[in-house]
């Protein structure tokens, strides 16, 4: 997240701590409705869907509500995931081996991108085939063997696409935002409403997208489990909630180690204070809750915003708080870095030179939009830390995400 940097030639690595976990999920759940009396005929079970690669690098440079713009139906029948069987897994460094059964890689080609998510709960994402029972995976880590669940993350579209919308079936609990103050998440959802058939289809496939184009360009996608059967005169009706679940919200994360070079008593407490996230109002457009039109956030990874020193020493508020500091020492606006497909994270820069940021009483640092200053993260030091003007003030706040595999 920070980092000081003395200003005399001399190199000092970068030094990142992560500051926002943000964690996506993703449910459907569809209805048949008649197309002229909009009668709902038919609900099928809510299911879970899978957050594809594509979706969360899509989400790096993307607002979050922007993601499920389009809802996708299709009538094919690729799964999402592959069950292991009797096939047990074991990692050691980034080597995956398969041991028994009859489960076995394919190649690079088919499998890279794919998720391997252990029945004890370890994930690891495969990057090459070596044969069909090893593969290179991009995390080093030790996991014993058992049985697991590939999940195929490395999907771009339905096996086969029939028709898209973005025509919304509006209205309080049609579309919207709700909250949970305990886990610290944040649910936009949108329902959306197909076109009339004018023969008997059976949807069995379902996806979201940014685009209303026809493409491979899906952020999710889910294989239902029962195929929704839709008439002459009557209508699919799709409504997806997707939910991000973000760390530190409810409970400060701890730094007992100066996260600063420089600042030998550095210590202190980091902590989400509102989400900073779009979704979608009542009418399926794009809204940021009580913080207002503001057209940039410190939530949304791909936003340039202010970063700010601050001398304030008050306790951190509760998530969704809009409560703006008091005077700030020096506000910058942020560099926001360049993104990596499949790095997951965006980082924040900002540079204080000699003659900024002056001050002996810097007791907070935080992201805020710029429009105010309410903070999104703020980094909250124990003590009341001195930058002259004989050093500079590099500060890093890395936003990561990623998702429940289902």
């Amino acid at each position: 997240m920070k980092q000081f940097v003395y200003n005399k030639g001399i190199f000092i690595p970068k030094r990142v701590i992560p500051i926002s976990s943000n964690v996506l999920e993703g449910k459907v759940q569809c209805s048949v409705i008649d197309a002229k009396t909009k009668e709902v005929i038919k609900t099928y079970p809510e299911q879970k869907n899978l957050i594809l690669n594509q979706g969360l690098n899509n989400f790096a440079s993307n607002d979050l509500a922007t993601l499920y713009t389009y809802a996708v139906a299709g009538t094919g029948n690729t799964p999402t995931s592959d069950d292991s069987g009797v096939t047990t897994a074991a990692q050691a460094g980034n080597t995956v081996t398969l041991v028994g059964g009859a489960f076995v890689f394919t190649d690079t080609a088919t499998d890279a991108g794919k998720m391997i998510k252990w029945d004890a709960g370890s994930e690891a994402r495969i990057v090459t085939i070596t044969n069909p029972t090893t593969a290179v995976v991009a995390d080093n880590k030790v996991v014993v063997a058992g049985q697991f669940t590939v999940y195929r993350t490395n999907q771009t579209g339905l096996q086969t696409e029939v028709k898209r919308s973005n025509t919304y079936f509006t209205g309080v609990g049609n579309c919207g935002v709700g909250y949970d103050d305990v886990l610290g998440k944040v649910s936009g959802f949108r329902t959306y409403d197909f076109t009339v058939e004018v023969g008997a289809v059976n949807y069995s496939e379902i996806g979201f997208s940014i685009s209303g184009v026809a493409a491979n360009n899906l952020n999710a996608r889910i294989l239902l489990g029962v195929a929704v059967a839709v008439g002459v005169g009557q209508q699919l009706r799709v409504k997806y909630t997707l939910s991000i679940t973000q760390t530190p919200a409810i409970v400060s994360e701890v730094y007992a180690t100066t996260p600063i070079t420089g600042w030998a008593t550095g210590t202190g407490t980091g902590k989400i204070q509102h989400h900073g996230l779009s979704f979608p109002d009542v009418n399926g457009a794009i809204d940021y809750d009580s913080i207002g039109g503001q057209d940039s956030y410190g939530g949304e990874p791909n936003r340039v915003v202010q970063i700010n020193t601050n001398s304030s020493a008050v306790a951190h508020h509760a998530w969704r708080n809009t409560t703006a500091l008091a005077a700030d020492i020096q506000t910058k606006n942020c560099t926001v870095e360049a993104y990596t497909a499949l790095n997951f994270y965006r980082d924040k820069t900002v540079y204080y030179e000699l003659t900024e940021s002056v001050s002996a009483a810097i007791r907070s640092l935080y992201i805020s939009t710029n429009a105010n200053a309410v903070p999104f993260f703020r980094y909250l030091i124990d003590a009341a830390q001195t930058k002259d003007n004989l050093h500079t003030l590099s500060l890093v706040f890395r936003l990561t995400f990623g998702r429940t595999l289902a």
